[in-house]
């Protein structure tokens, strides 16, 4: 039988907790490992707080006009909000719009499937782009 275990930590500055339907413990604890494992990840790479981020070093080369080569995922990260800035768009709320448009939080529950998770993004990113 699933039983509710909720499992808290602190990230981004917040504490935050994770509800799992799981039948045990144990698989409860090895889930939610590898859940805080990534959030935490994200939140060491993409902190505006933390010093050793890659928005902070971003900032830093930006403020001193020092060249700064980023990997391919933040190029597409400022290529998404310089799309929005064109577009004078608030990125912050535009993907939960969107995701409550498509009937994303519509009753039981129960998390979209990758396809139609995958099908919001195709959205978005032809939203952002005008098309």
């Amino acid at each position: 039988m699933l039983t509710l275990h909720s499992i808290s930590f602190a990230a981004m500055g917040a504490e935050c907790c994770l509800d799992l339907y799981v039948d045990d413990l144990p698989r409860a604890e090895a889930v939610a490992d590898s859940a805080i494992a990534k959030v935490l990840g994200i939140e060491e790479r993409y902190s505006r707080y933390r010093s050793d981020g890659i928005l902070s070093q971003i900032n830093r080369a930006t403020q001193s006009g020092i060249y700064f080569e980023v990997d391919e995922e933040i190029s597409g990260l400022l290529d998404c909000l310089r799309l929005f800035s064109e577009k004078r768009r608030p990125i912050r709320h535009y993907g939960g719009y969107l995701a409550c448009r498509q009937g994303f939080f519509r009753g039981g529950g129960d998390l979209p499937e990758q396809s139609r998770i995958d099908q919001l993004w195709l959205i978005i990113l032809g939203e952002m782009a005008g098309s």
